[in-house]
């Protein structure tokens, strides 16, 4: 792999903690903190979000996650050559609500990624969001950033859209992770 960037690392408090907000709290007992990885191979970019809690997580926290992963699960499913990208959003977005992991939903639920050299001061590729605006149609050999956040906690894959779907580009387990061996 390419010499890589790591991402951010911030202290997840809410949907809009993903790229961190300045702030002299420490990590307590709890606390979510957000890890944003960005490898890269031959200047092609991929993107893995994953949550860790400090101790021990909650069973909200838990539950909260893995209602972020079925439903991110149900998105990623319905991607293929041809739909329009306004339809993959809203199945993430308007299950997000309808579950009430989230009252609103302002941000986007993925990105194209790509080729991102070093000679460009950009680290991500927003040509294409996923919003409930978005007419653009996926096309077989895009990578998309799918994400979700909810409570301070986010998930995220990198797929490759295929002829029949996507290949999940990612292979680290959607989960909660915790720095309490014991959970």
């Amino acid at each position: 792999a390419d010499n890589g960037l790591v991402g951010p690392l911030t202290a997840g408090r809410g949907w809009d903690s993903l790229h961190g907000h300045l702030g002299a709290d420490a990590l307590q007992l709890g606390a979510v903190v957000h890890i944003e990885l960005v490898p890269r191979l031959r200047e092609y970019t991929s993107r893995i979000m994953r949550s860790v809690v400090v101790g021990r997580p909650s069973p909200e926290q838990v539950d909260i996650t893995q209602k972020m992963v079925d439903l991110q699960d149900q998105q990623i499913a319905a991607i293929h050559p041809g739909v329009k990208a306004k339809e993959i959003d809203l199945i993430l977005r308007q299950a997000v609500m309808k579950n009430g992991l989230r009252p609103t939903y302002e941000n986007i639920t993925g990105y194209t990624v790509g080729l991102i050299p070093v000679s460009t001061p950009h680290t991500s590729d927003f040509t294409r969001c996923f919003t409930p605006e978005a007419d653009w149609t996926i096309e077989e050999g895009m990578t998309l950033h799918m994400y979700t956040s909810a409570h301070g906690l986010a998930v995220s894959e990198t797929v490759a859209v295929t002829a029949i779907g996507v290949e999940i580009l990612t292979k680290t387990p959607r989960k909660l992770f915790s720095t309490d061996t014991r959970a």
